[in-house]
């Protein structure tokens, strides 16, 4: 992404299988029909410009998202942040399509990456959270299940429902 070396780390991850409509990509329209992540780990560097920045973490990461019109539809995500097993669900209407100013300067990233890094505050929240849990007299850990709605271009307005169950643990005091 963008940068004098057209390089900028936004997200690493392995496992990724992605089912695509190349004679849409020729037309220039969405191609992208699925993302499916099996058994593989994700990580987004929270300020992408920034190398000591903070990385959200999910492991053992199992999901189906689908792409459909102006919508991403998460099924069947799972996985684990900061140890805790993690499911997640929901639908979040796609990121507007930014217009590359001509006029910007060689080597910015303008917009674009102001959004990532306002996307992802959010995200170092949950983790910060999560984090809190103490779980180490329980036999297992909590177990948080999430479910999500929104829009990616309003980042404050994604609504998240939240179910944290488990026993034995607590939310250490700062």
């Amino acid at each position: 992404y963008g940068g004098p070396d057209q390089r900028l780390l936004l997200a690493t991850f392995d496992r990724l299988q992605v089912d695509a409509d190349v004679s849409r990509l020729l037309q220039r329209q969405q191609f992208i029909n699925s993302l499916e992540l099996s058994d593989a780990a994700l990580s987004l560097p929270l300020d992408p410009e920034n190398p000591q920045t903070g990385w959200f973490n999910l492991t053992d990461l199992t999901a189906r998202i689908l792409a459909s019109g102006d919508r991403f539809e998460v099924r069947q995500a799972r996985g684990k942040l900061e140890g805790v097993p993690v499911t997640v669900e929901g639908t979040l209407l796609k990121p507007a399509r930014l217009s590359r100013p001509r006029d910007r300067p060689a080597g910015t990233k303008g917009e674009a990456l102001d959004l990532v890094r306002d996307r992802r505050q959010w995200l170092d929240a949950l983790r910060a959270q999560i984090q809190q849990l103490d779980w180490s007299g329980s036999r297992r850990p909590p177990r948080l299940d999430l479910r999500l709605a929104g829009d990616f271009d309003r980042p404050a307005d994604i609504q998240l429902w939240a179910r944290l169950r488990g026993e034995d643990f607590r939310y250490r005091d700062r």
